[in-house]
C-alpha cells in the first residue's frame, strides 16, 4: 500500500507539490484570520504534517527504489524514475515555511516594530521553499544517453561516456543509494557545475542500484545496442533479460 501510494506522488509529483503550497496557504490565512481555537487546530495540524512528510521522505528514501526507466525520446534517452525523498522534503518545507512566513506577513501588516526582521525572515523563509521545490521539481537523477550516462543534479553533473568503462566489469551496486562504475579511462569523464565527490560513484537515488547497474553493464559491454537507446523496443529488450526481468517483476 505504501509503494503504490509512493508510485501515485512519483507521477504526480507536481500536482501533489501545488496541493502542498495551496494547504500551506489555507493554514497560515486561517492562522492570521481565525479565532483562536481556529489558530490552535491549525497549528496542531501544521506540525502533524510537517513530522508527516519528514517521515515519508525518510520512508521513500529507503523503501522506494524501483527497477524501472522511462523512454524519452528528446533527446532520446532512459531516464530514472522520481527520487521522492526531496519532493516529501519540499513539502515538509512547504508547510513549515507556510506558517512561519503568513506570521511576519501578519506582523508587518499590523505594523509590529521589528517589521524588518519579520521581512528578513519572510524572505528567508520564502528562500528555503524556493531552494526546495527547484531540488523536488527539477529534472535531476540519471539518464542513459547512446552516448554515455548523464547524473544531473541540483547544483552540477557528471557525464561518463561508454567508452570511459571498463569491461567486461563496468558496474556493480555499492548499497541501495549508489552505483559503482569501473572507469578505464577516467581521463573522458566530464564535471560540471558544483559536483565533486568521486567519479567512480554514481547516484542511485530513487532507482533499484542493482537495476541501474545492470543496465549501464548491458551497453557498456554491447556498444552495438547503443544507438537504440530511447527506444521503446530498446527498454523491452533490455528488461525481456531474465536477470533484470526478475528485478523488475519485484519492483
Amino acid at each position: 500500500m505504501l509503494i503504490k501510494g509512493f508510485a501515485l506522488v512519483a507521477s504526480r509529483k507536481r500536482l501533489f507539490m501545488l496541493g502542498m503550497v495551496v494547504v500551506a496557504a489555507s493554514m497560515g490565512v486561517l492562522t492570521q484570520l481565525g479565532p483562536w481555537g481556529v489558530w490552535t487546530a491549525t497549528l496542531a495540524v501544521t506540525v502533524t504534517l510537517f513530522l508527516l512528510m519528514l517521515r515519508l521522505s525518510q520512508l521513500a528514501a529507503a523503501r522506494y527504489h524501483p527497477a524501472l526507466l522511462f523512454v524519452r525520446a528528446e533527446p532520446p534517452s532512459f531516464a530514472s524514475p522520481v527520487n521522492l525523498a526531496p519532493v516529501f522534503t519540499a513539502a515538509a518545507f512547504v508547510i513549515l515555511c507556510g506558517g512561519i512566513v503568513a506570521e511576519n506577513v501578519g506582523d508587518i501588516v499590523n505594523g509590529d516594530e521589528l517589521w524588518l526582521m519579520d521581512a528578513a525572515t519572510a524572505g528567508l523563509g520564502m528562500l528555503a521553499v524556493a531552494v526546495h521545490l527547484y531540488v523536488a521539481l527539477g529534472s535531476f537523477g540519471v539518464r542513459l544517453y547512446p552516448e554515455g550516462i548523464h547524473d544531473r543534479q541540483p547544483f552540477g553533473s557528471l557525464f561518463v561516456p561508454w567508452e570511459a568503462l571498463a569491461v567486461p566489469r563496468a558496474a556493480l551496486p555499492r548499497d541501495t543509494q549508489q552505483v559503482i562504475l569501473y572507469l578505464a579511462h577516467p581521463e573522458l569523464v566530464r564535471k560540471r557545475g558544483l559536483r565533486g565527490g568521486d567519479p567512480h560513484l554514481l547516484s542511485a537515488a530513487g532507482i533499484n542500484a542493482e537495476f541501474l547497474a545492470r543496465a549501464i553493464h548491458e551497453y557498456a559491454n554491447r556498444a552495438d545496442l547503443r544507438p537504440a537507446i530511447g527506444s521503446e523496443a530498446a527498454l523491452a529488450q533490455f528488461q525481456a533479460i531474465p536477470q533484470v526481468a526478475d528485478l523488475t517483476n519485484g519492483a
